[in-house]
């Protein structure tokens, strides 16, 4: 840089300025992948209760009645807990 004469631009400061301007360009584009990641996640869909919840395919419904009627049956056969206990 003291070699060069007044006006001139040290090459030295280009590449310097290329590299800044790639790490932004990479950094740009890095949160555009992130909005767009959040973006996503926020554009599914959100059940708040419980009637808001999509009915279940049949061989899950009927999954849930057989373990339902099991555990049922499981209460039933034991034994009776005293009322005053």
């Amino acid at each position: 840089m003291a070699d060069a004469a007044e006006g001139e631009i040290a090459p030295d400061i280009f590449e310097k300025k290329a590299r800044a301007i790639s790490v932004l360009l990479k950094t740009n584009g890095d949160i555009a992948g992130h909005n767009e990641a959040v973006i996503q996640l926020e554009d599914k869909e959100k059940y708040l209760s419980y009637e808001d919840l999509p009915p279940p395919p049949p061989e899950e419904r009927d999954r849930i009645i057989t373990r339902l009627v099991e555990q049922f049956r499981n209460i039933n056969d034991t034994e009776k807990i005293p009322e005053n206990s």
